[in-house]
């Protein structure tokens, strides 16, 4: 992982550190506090939808404020580490980080806007927003000045609690830059993989069929099976993950760059609703996710998702990869991984994070008998099965200088991507 500067420093703390906040001293617990934490970026999110809504007409999704709501939920962290919630209530931080957030993101939404929402989701029945749009004589009314004074006001303590410093990294922007050219490499490794397969079968017709029954199941077998756990229930299953995880009912959908997208915003989304934006660096958030995403998509244990992930470690920009031994994985960032998974899985149980996404968690197995085997470069883990197979020694040539191949260009592939890419960041699809 790339060595963090100062300023990114002091925006990550430490598990105890979050055991003694502002909030804490007011006598506020600390579960409860993060609680509230959540809730208020929840109301930050209704209120973007309120708004949007009155500015833009009908957008159920408003997918153009997903990162003015990604940096405002880790600013209300960042804040509630510096603030207590007695003196700042979720009510009145909700807008006004979100007012801010929009303008950081270049997304703004306009003051009037948010004023007008808040005092539809907050205030009692009757109370009147201002529409200068509808009519140009008309003086705001009194909840709306009130509310209007409070945001602006609360703007320069939460600037000043900041320090000024809205320079949020977007694990959105890392996830997005690192899977590029991911459907091009599972595409030539499973062609490469079925290659093998035909080659390695026509090579041994005459052998002992115990032989080849084991060649084959070893190379040609799905690494991580076809068909999905019978943990899961019809009727059961999130409306966002319905459509990859179970498709129908005789199998899963494959990975896919689209299904990383789609899912990955899903597991980032609800992350931020949890203090893991100011425990964890954001490459090791957005690497968490793509092992979420992998684990509920092939259904297989975390464990299994982290050795997957691992062979793309380094598009993350992680000290992370495979390995053939032990736990199936090495690298200096290894244990920073584990700790936020961990982290997520325990949030999750705690209710910061939607408790529904554990229904999809496969349990780790008691015991495992066979080695970890790589997901998406499989033909590589391979080749030390086909060349020690009784194929003649035409096949075991051709067979190598493939891999080396298959290596060399699947690596090219994905630089020039990234090389490709510009510097600023990419707005999250529509």
């Amino acid at each position: 992982m790339r060595h963090l500067r100062p300023v990114d420093k002091q925006w990550l703390f430490t598990a105890s550190t979050l055991g003694n906040t502002p909030s804490l001293d007011d006598g506020i617990p600390v579960e409860t506090e993060l609680k509230r934490r959540k809730t208020t970026i929840e109301y930050m999110r209704s209120l973007a939808l309120r708004a949007n809504a009155i500015a833009n007409g009908d957008d159920a999704e408003a997918t153009h404020l997903r990162g003015s709501l990604t940096v405002g939920s880790t600013l209300v962290h960042r804040f509630y580490m510096r603030r207590s919630l007695k003196d700042f209530n979720e009510k009145m931080i909700a807008p006004t980080i979100l007012f801010l957030a929009t303008k950081i993101e270049e997304e703004p939404l306009k003051l009037r806007h948010i004023v007008n929402a808040c005092i539809g989701k907050f205030e009692p029945p009757g109370s009147k927003g201002w529409f200068p749009d509808l009519n140009a004589h008309e003086q705001p009314p009194r909840e709306y000045r009130t509310w209007e004074k409070s945001i602006l006001a609360i703007e320069e303590i939460v600037l000043e609690a900041l320090c000024f410093d809205m320079a949020v990294d977007q694990p959105w922007v890392i996830l997005r830059r690192a899977i590029r050219g991911l459907d091009e490499v599972i595409a030539k490794t499973s062609l490469d993989q079925n290659t093998i397969s035909s080659s390695s079968s026509s090579s041994n017709s005459n052998s002992n069929s115990n032989t080849t029954s084991t060649m084959n199941g070893s190379i040609a077998k799905p690494v991580n099976g076809d068909v999905i756990g019978d943990n899961l229930e019809d009727g059961e299953i999130d409306a966002s993950l319905n459509a990859n995880v179970v498709p129908n009912g005789k199998g899963k959908e494959k990975l896919t760059e689209n299904i990383v997208i789609e899912l990955g915003w899903t597991m980032l989304s609800e992350s931020t609703l949890s203090p893991l934006s100011i425990l964890y660096p954001a490459q090791i958030i957005s690497f968490i996710s793509f092992i979420m995403v992998i684990s509920l998509t092939d259904q297989i244990p975390l464990s299994e998702g982290l050795v997957a992930a691992s062979e793309l470690g380094d598009k993350f920009g992680l000290d992370i990869s495979f390995s053939e031994d032990g736990d199936g994985v090495k690298g200096n960032d290894l244990d920073i991984v584990k700790h936020c998974l961990a982290d997520f899985v325990r949030f999750m149980n705690e209710g910061l994070i939607d408790e529904g996404l554990s229904r999809y968690i496969v349990a780790e197995p008691e015991e495992r008998k066979d080695r970890f085997r790589r997901r998406f470069t499989a033909l590589l883990g391979d080749k030390d099965k086909v060349t020690k197979s009784e194929t003649n020694g035409s096949v075991e040539t051709e067979l190598q200088s493939d891999q080396a191949q298959v290596k060399e260009e699947d690596l090219i592939k994905m630089g020039k991507r990234d090389v490709e890419m510009t510097e600023s960041a990419p707005t999250p699809p529509s």
